[in-house]
């Protein structure tokens, strides 16, 4: 950006000087002495008329604005490249080349509605280029330049505030919190009563609080006229407090009306989903409902839009763990198993496994029971394994398709365990077990097997994890 600015005040300086002086090759000349001038045969010479240069104010205006524009964009390419976690020197260097250049073109080219134009050229060209390459790093709402984006830039310049600023209650905290839909418009309940209303306040105050704790899971369950709220916060259970009533009358209606759920059918499971920003955060919310004897009981799954996209060297490996985790990747063909106990960030480390390879140049696909967080430029594929011969023909047919690399979250179904075995002769594979040390993660896949000669022919490493909380280094 300084070399940018240079070039701005440099054209500017030069401009300046040519008004301030004479043109190149009419240097004035020199005044001639007295003596010279009572001399017989010379004449006094006639000064020459000054000449006046115009400077343009829409001409400035213009190069003004697009110079603030660059600096702009380039200040936010500088930030934007640490929060997606990607190559900050190479697409910095790209972006301010691209500026360099816009600006040299639009303050150098002697007519302006020509280099300004190249310079713009220039400068979006540069700067769609990284936007397409973070897009691919990011999931659909943290998105720039898409229609959903455009529509919210849309709103802002006719005179609405913009969607952080229109969150409704504060929790205990003072965090604001907004929903919004599928659709990326923010979600606007209408209530009947006040009741209603503060009942909605109450579902915000117990959101905000669980996000601001990091819960992966928020319970409610009617209990002895009053609600119950439970966190899951890193694998353990920890009380939300109680929702009193009447909000509780109202709570568990509402969240359904918040996920685009039938507020009526109480009896039925139903399932669906709301997006949440609180401060420059983005969650998505995923509602579950089921109906119990004593009233209709919810789980919210909380998941982190911007933690979700956790790359191998931010799971907090040591370099020598992160260097060995490499090495069983890079190896092909071979088997690496993780393993861990229930809520121990299994999804996340093979999500982070899978970031790993190229997934432009490698076909990716993995395995689930359920799709929570979605990675770009994979194929995720659910598979219940409680199907049995059906759930084992459809991981045959997809690895006959000769992916490069196939990954299987918490597989316990002997069939497709030899399935993957027999995989991992000829692609990566990266599967996941429910354990609680490395011993016993071997022990059960050797199990599934029937022998340990898959395991040693081709098995590059085993890993096993737990969550391990630490204390804000800011707080502590």
């Amino acid at each position: 950006m300084l070399a940018c600015a240079a070039i701005v005040l440099g054209a500017i300086a030069s401009q300046a000087g040519a008004a301030a002086s004479a043109p190149a090759g009419a240097a004035p000349a020199a005044a001639p002495s007295a003596a010279a001038e009572d001399a017989p045969g010379f004449e006094k010479p006639a000064l020459a008329a000054p000449r006046l240069y115009a400077l343009s104010i829409v001409k400035v205006v213009l190069v003004l604005v697009f110079s603030a524009i660059v600096f702009y964009v380039c200040h936010w390419t500088f930030l934007d490249t640490r929060f997606v976690n990607t190559n900050q020197a190479a697409w910095d260097g790209v972006v301010l080349a691209g500026a360099g250049a816009g600006l040299a073109a639009a303050v150098l080219v002697p007519v302006l509605y020509v280099g300004l134009p190249l310079g713009a050229v220039l400068f979006i060209g540069a700067s769609v280029a990284y936007a397409m390459h973070r897009n691919g790093l990011v999931t659909a709402p943290l998105r720039v330049l898409t229609g959903a984006h455009w529509t919210r830039i849309g709103r802002r310049l006719s005179g609405r505030k913009a969607v952080e600023a229109e969150a409704g209650a504060v929790s205990a905290a003072g965090r604001r919190i907004v929903f919004m839909g599928v659709d990326d418009l923010q979600v606007r309940l209408e209530f009947e009563s006040e009741a209603e209303r503060r009942a909605f306040r109450e579902v915000e105050r117990v959101l905000a609080a669980a996000i601001g704790r990091r819960a992966s899971t928020v319970g409610y369950l009617a209990r002895g006229g009053k609600g119950e709220v439970k966190l899951r916060i890193s694998g353990q259970t920890y009380g939300g407090g109680d929702v009193e009533r009447p909000a509780a009358d109202h709570f568990p209606a509402l969240l359904k009306r918040l996920a685009g759920l039938d507020p009526g059918e109480t009896r039925k499971p139903q399932e669906g989903r709301v997006r949440a920003i609180v401060g420059s955060g983005q969650y998505e919310l995923r509602v579950r409902t089921a109906g119990t004897v004593k009233g209709e009981q919810v789980a919210v799954r909380v998941i982190d839009l911007v933690a979700s996209q956790m790359r191998l060297d931010q799971l907090g490996l040591t370099d020598l763990e992160s260097a060995a985790m490499k090495e069983a990747l890079a190896a092909r063909p071979g088997l690496v198993l993780l393993s861990g106990p229930q809520d121990s960030g299994l999804t996340t480390t093979l999500h982070a496994c899978l970031r790993h390879f190229d997934r432009y140049i490698n076909n990716v696909i993995c395995f689930e029971p359920q799709t929570d967080i979605e990675v770009e430029n994979i194929q995720h594929i659910l598979v219940n394994q409680e199907d049995g011969p059906v759930a084992a023909a459809e991981v045959r047919s997809r690895i006959r398709m000769e992916p490069d690399v196939v990954g299987f979250d918490s597989v316990y179904q002997p069939e497709i365990a030899g399935l993957l075995a027999e995989a991992a002769k000829e692609h990566t594979v990266i599967v996941g077990i429910r354990a609680s040390d490395a011993t016993q993660a071997l022990t059960r896949l050797a199990g599934l097997l029937g022998s340990a000669a898959p395991l040693a022919e081709r098995l590059q490493a085993v890993v096993n994890q737990r969550l391990v909380r630490l204390l804000c280094p800011d707080c502590k």
